[in-house]
């Protein structure tokens, strides 16, 4: 009896387990040929794309995110900015989408994914006046990847407004500790102040070369920026 007991139970709980991965792989698959469908869209309605941001799912919103920046519609511009500065800023989601309404909670819509992506495409539309708010989000926002794209996004713009940002985010980690340090963030920002391409991140750049607490791929990617700067 017990046996009998024994293997119904297992047998149960395999079902269980091979309904619930069904489940994910239909999901997973489904919502890659959503992400196929967006990617089509770039000449669709900002305003279409800017509501799915504002009332989808995650999977919804960072399809939009990125469909909006490959858009390039300045249209985009004030979606993207309340989502990239949420957690340091949430005013700036007030303002444009709230009618100036706090919302308690509302940082759960916009996770670290999101808000990475949306400082990527804010740089894609090319819109120098964001510098200075993708720079305060990578000082501002303590998430890595949020912070690493940000650093992405300002040697994208190739402004020389984001070098004081980038310096500023550098000198950050370095008066960290081991193992605290965030070498991605550091390697990301080397590399931006490559891509800008300025003399005015050369300082920074050395800095970086003779930090002993960084990684070796760390130190070298600021010696592949120090090629790239311009001296004329």
């Amino acid at each position: 009896m017990k046996n009998i007991l024994l293997k119904t139970t297992i047998f149960l709980l395999i079902l269980m387990v091979c309904g619930a991965v069904q489940a994910q792989t239909t999901n997973e698959l489904i919502n890659q040929e959503v992400e196929k469908y967006f990617k089509k869209l770039k000449g669709t309605s900002s305003e279409q794309l800017i509501r799915a941001v504002t009332r989808g799912n995650k999977v919804v919103q960072l399809a939009s995110i990125k469909a909006l920046g490959e858009s390039k519609s300045t249209k985009a511009t004030n979606i993207l900015l309340s989502v990239m500065c949420y957690v340091w800023n949430p005013a700036i989601y007030e303002k444009h989408f709230n009618e100036g309404k706090k919302v308690e909670g509302l940082t759960l819509i916009f996770d670290d994914d999101i808000r990475a992506e949306a400082a990527m495409s804010l740089a894609k539309i090319d819109n120098k006046n964001m510098v200075p708010y993708i720079g305060n989000t990578i000082n501002a926002d303590r998430n890595s990847k949020v912070r690493q794209y940000c650093a992405k996004a300002l040697g994208m713009l190739r402004s020389r407004i984001g070098i004081s940002y980038l310096e500023k985010a550098i000198n950050y980690e370095l008066n960290l500790e081991k193992p605290n340090i965030d070498n991605l963030v550091v390697l990301e920002c080397a590399r931006a102040l490559g891509d800008i391409g300025h003399k005015d991140g050369f300082f920074a750049l050395i800095e970086v070369t003779q930090n002993n607490k960084l990684k070796y791929e760390t130190r070298k990617e600021a010696l592949k920026s120090l090629e790239k700067v311009k001296w004329e």
